[in-house]
């Protein structure tokens, strides 16, 4: 027999395939490529073409005599619409090796954005509550896809921009006064953030609920447009006239908050390298106005009030400044950041920027106002994600209901279940709890696309034990029960179908990352590590083989979308 050919492991089959139809350069000649969908059939994937002629002609032809002549193929058949082919047993073999020893081979990426840079924007939670289901959402999307980015080969920098100033951190100043005044965690032993947060709700919850219709442009800031006479606008009077008490105190409650986020966010294993606050931009509030008003894009009231007339008839008027001078957050989050964005991202290829379906038309407002107060190519690369609302009982979940649902009380009760702790005994060495937690937790919100809404209840949350999140941690823990050393090799009829379907399944990996940082949508992504992992999970027969080679393709799947953590990032320091 003459001796095999030289098998090259590190080249993606898909595009190796793909390549063979793009060599033809044949527009008319359109084709779908696909791997096999379940581990039986003769067919280890196949190119389906518009209609069974193809074969007949000269490019198909051709196209068969290419794909025939690779060094992965083993043979070809024309059956139909499709071009059909198996794979050699050696270079499936090699490949699993591969896989077993560790090694990503085919499901390397970094060359996919080797040498861009991006920015992505998430997070942004005000400095004035602990963090809630509400905030899961966004923190699992820009994580994640801050994390298929890098995984892409892209430099990434994740930034947050919080409010740190206005009504609702002066609610949270005024019910601390009211219900907690001289209080200090570090004595009682309660976390910082849940101590702030509920002077914050508690406050919230005595005031006359003049919120307006949620579909409104500006439900989101609606509390902060009223002008009311209370112990809230009174430390906001006194905050800006800079009295020495109140910043002393804010500056407290502030890092009591971000230190309690800090932790909640490091159970996440999300990090952020920059963050950012609204008050670190006070100087440049007046002039931005004045070079507003100046420029005819901003217009003033009798009373005062600055606005923006956006020539929306459901928007006609953007508020900017309220009657008593204070800016919205329309101008402190949107004009503010963004005009800073414009003056120090000049050198990215990409800022991408998550945030919430509530605030889609203020955006797009100030997208449009910031282009015509700083003209630029900044639009070009500036990429907006809106995600659907986290809803409790059909509902938007609130900072200052009562109903609210904490991050930290999630992961609290995922941690305490049982189930995850008889998984977590099986392996060797034992993980961490939070870590399996954050599986559980995150799973579900990753792996719905962003412009979803997702219902959430904490208990059907933890009875859907066959959810992302639990298919995940068991499959996690499935192929790290225990180290069984190397399978076994080629045997009569081919390698194993379970460890061959594996590392089929594998070859789609580049293709779900490449179309989740084209999309900036991490779901597809996690969709296809949620598939893979319920696909490991259907058969309970053990496979030392296949659990050596999951070993890889999970740790490569769960880096990918920000699962396993990351390296620390010094962030930056607060200026004040």
């Amino acid at each position: 027999m003459p001796e095999p050919q030289s098998i090259t492991v590190r080249r993606n089959l898909l595009e190796s395939v793909a390549d063979k139809g793009s060599a033809l350069a044949d527009p008319s000649f359109r084709q779908s490529i696909e791997i096999r969908r379940t581990e039986s059939g003769f067919a280890d994937g196949w190119l389906r073409f518009k209609d069974a002629s193809w074969k007949t002609q000269t490019v198909g032809r051709s196209l068969i005599e290419l794909v025939a002549a690779m060094p992965e193929c083993g043979s070809v058949r024309a059956l139909g619409t499709r071009l059909t082919f198996r794979l050699r047993d050696e270079w499936v073999d090699a490949l699993a090796g591969e896989f077993e020893k560790g090694c990503l081979a085919s499901m390397q990426c970094m060359d996919v954005l080797r040498g861009k840079s991006f920015r992505v924007d998430f997070h942004g939670a005000n400095t004035t509550k602990a963090l809630h289901v509400g905030h899961l959402r966004n923190l699992a999307i820009g994580n994640g896809m801050s994390a298929a980015l890098e995984a892409a080969g892209a430099r990434v920098t994740r930034q947050s921009l919080a409010s740190d100033i206005g009504r609702q951190m002066c609610e949270a100043l005024a019910g601390y006064a009211m219900y907690r005044e001289g209080e200090d965690p570090g004595r009682t032993g309660l976390k910082p953030d849940h101590l702030v947060g509920s002077c914050y709700a508690q406050y919230v919850t005595r005031m006359p609920d003049e919120a307006s219709d949620a579909a409104q442009p500006d439900a989101p800031i609606s509390r902060e447009l009223c002008a009311t006479e209370d112990l809230a606008s009174e430390y906001l009077s006194r905050w800006r006239a800079g009295e020495a008490a109140v910043l002393e105190r804010w500056k407290k409650l502030r890092s009591w908050v971000i230190e309690g986020h800090a932790r909640t966010l490091d159970r996440l294993g999300v990090t952020i390298d920059l963050f950012m606050y609204e008050s670190q931009w006070c100087d440049r509030w007046e002039k931005v106005i004045e070079e507003g008003l100046a420029k005819g894009l901003f217009q003033r009231s009798h009373a005062g009030r600055i606005f923006h007339e956006t020539g929306l008839p459901d928007y006609p008027f953007m508020p900017l400044v309220r009657d008593d001078g204070f800016p919205t957050a329309h101008l402190r989050d949107f004009v503010c950041l963004g005009l800073h964005m414009r003056e120090t991202a000049a050198d990215i290829d990409g800022y991408v920027q998550y945030c919430g379906i509530e605030w889609e038309t203020a955006l797009r407002v100030c997208r449009k106002l910031l282009s015509r107060l700083r003209p630029g190519n900044f639009d070009s690369v500036h990429h907006v994600v809106h995600h659907g609302l986290v809803t409790l009982g059909g509902s938007k979940v609130k900072s200052s209901g009562s109903d609210r649902i904490l991050i930290d009380d999630v992961l609290e009760r995922v941690g305490r279940d049982k189930r995850l702790s008889t998984m977590a005994e099986q392996c060797e060495p034992r993980p961490d709890m939070d870590f399996l937690a954050r599986l559980v937790t995150i799973g579900p919100f990753l792996s719905r696309p962003p412009e979803t809404s997702i219902e959430f209840s904490a208990e059907e949350f933890l009875r859907q034990d066959r959810g992302p999140g639990w298919l995940l941690a068991r499959a996690w823990c499935r192929a790290h029960a225990e180290f069984h050393g190397i399978g076994p090799r080629v045997g009569v009829g081919g390698i194993e179908a379970r460890v061959r379907y594996a590392v089929l399944q594998s070859q789609y990996f580049r293709w779900s990352l490449k179309a989740a940082v084209a999309s900036f949508d991490p779901s597809t992504l996690a969709r296809y590590v949620v598939s893979l992992c319920r696909w490991y999970l259907s058969d309970e027969r053990g496979n030392a083989r296949l659990d050596a080679v999951m070993r890889t393709l999970l740790t490569a799947g769960l880096s990918s979308l920000g699962l396993l953590g990351r390296r620390r990032v010094d962030a930056v320091p607060l200026e004040h």
